[in-house]
């Protein structure tokens, strides 16, 4: 955002250009968006961009969740994003 406010006189057509250049910037910001679908260790490695070990020791303090689904664990992804938001 902007810390400071400027006043300046401008056109009808120059305002109309500095607005469309605004919401161009706008649009062209990725939004994150957030994911349901759990993560597998790997996938939450990368998103986190941590290690092995430190995942491990995250679902041992119980920042993470682990699941199994079909004999195969998976990281719940809300606990995930909630880590994300307290690093």
């Amino acid at each position: 955002m902007y810390n400071s406010i400027k006043i300046i006189q401008t056109t009808p057509e120059e305002l109309k250009n500095l607005i469309i250049k605004a919401i161009e910037e706008v649009n062209n910001k990725k939004i994150p968006t957030i994911r349901i679908k759990p993560f597998t260790k790997e996938e939450a490695i990368e998103f986190l961009s941590t290690t092995q070990p430190t995942l491990d020791r995250w679902c041992k303090q119980g920042k993470l969740t682990k699941i199994k689904i079909g004999g195969r664990a998976y990281i719940k992804a809300d606990t995930v994003h909630k880590l994300v938001n307290e690093l």
